[in-house]
């Protein structure tokens, strides 16, 4: 089994003490580049929201305040609600661990932008990106007072975005070129394969995976061929790909969490439903956090409107794409599927 791959920042207290901070007059840095980008504007970018992007820094900033030993934190005053002046380093026990997150966020968010321009697909599937860009939030966790970046599971997200956009693509109308695309792929990973076996090196890149994804498209691509030459179509009229991805939407996930939340079954890290809790869910998924928390609020305190008309399609996804693993929360939403379908 290999090893984790993490980024771990943790700061001394006592070399904090000793040191002297060195302020500057931004104009220094902004002066010649004016222009310039910063990772963090490109990552708010990604998401395609500046409420969004609040929302993760704040949920993690939460997380990360939170993770303070309890005498700490009891002596924060950034746990009092009623305080709203500016609080000094020195005068804040989490001053550290939110530095630490700085410092890491700064190292992480550099190389995921660079990830996402070096991978072009993701780039152009603003729905694939943004969902990426969300998992990158869930990469970091605190354990111990050290701020860790999990750089596999960044990995396996990035490698899930790129095959969700590449599904999408492949929907296209350029199958000659997809299928020699794949080929050329699958050849290349091939070669890889047999020397990472030839010198014992460890697969890092799950390239069987990724051969096994490309072989699925090529068989898919090859059938859409067969059947354009038994329609006899002397091509495939190009269509604009439409984003596909859209649900869960919202009143989807409502109603998955209230499912899972009537059976007592439990998927988040956070105790639901709190702020924490509703933080994580639109992380995980992609969604504001406040109007999922919103439709679960109504359907959770008025029977009749989660009942009422129409919402039966929103039952019948959660039952056939949601909750396949959570056969107590399966039947519950069943049941109520037929009470639904008598309003229709």
């Amino acid at each position: 089994m290999k090893n984790k791959r993490f980024l771990a920042v943790k700061f001394d207290d006592e070399e904090i003490k000793r040191s002297t901070s060195i302020k500057l007059d931004k104009d220094i840095f902004n002066g010649s580049s004016k222009n310039k980008i910063y990772y963090y504007e490109h990552i708010e970018n990604f998401l395609q929201s500046k409420e969004f992007y609040d929302n993760a820094i704040a949920g993690i900033s939460h997380i990360v305040h939170e993770s303070l030993p309890k005498k700490q934190l009891e002596k924060c005053l950034c746990s009092d609600p009623e305080f709203n002046g500016d609080i000094p380093d020195n005068e804040r026990p989490c001053a550290n661990l939110s530095n630490q997150f700085t410092f890491i966020y700064f190292l992480a968010g550099q190389e995921f932008v660079n990830i996402v321009f070096n991978n072009k697909v993701i780039y152009e599937d603003k729905e694939a990106l943004k969902e990426l860009t969300w998992n990158f939030f869930l990469c970091f966790e605190v354990n111990q007072e050290i701020i860790y970046f999990d750089i596999d599971k960044l990995i396996k997200y990035t490698l899930n975005a790129n095959f969700k956009a590449l599904s999408n693509l492949f929907r296209g109308s350029e199958i000659f070129n997809y299928l020699k695309g794949i080929n050329n792929t699958i050849d290349s990973l091939g070669s890889t394969e047999i020397e990472n076996k030839l010198f014992n090196k460890e697969d890092l890149n799950y390239i069987s995976l990724q051969k096994k994804f490309l072989e699925n498209k090529r068989k898919y691509l090859k059938e859409r061929l067969k059947e354009a030459n038994y329609r006899g179509d002397a091509f495939i009229e190009k269509k604009e790909i439409k984003n596909l991805n859209l649900r869960p939407n919202r009143t989807d996930l409502a109603y998955f969490f209230y499912y899972l939340s009537q059976t007592n079954i439990k998927i988040l890290k956070s105790v639901f439903p709190s702020d924490l809790a509703w933080n994580e869910i639109g992380l995980k998924f992609g969604k504001s956090s406040k109007n999922i928390q919103k439709a679960y609020n109504i359907i959770n305190s008025n029977s009749k409107e989660r009942l009422r008309k129409r919402k039966d399609n929103n039952i019948e996804y959660v039952i056939e794409n949601m909750l396949k693993d959570y056969p107590k929360a399966l039947k519950l939403a069943k049941d109520e599927l037929k009470l639904a379908k008598l309003n229709t």
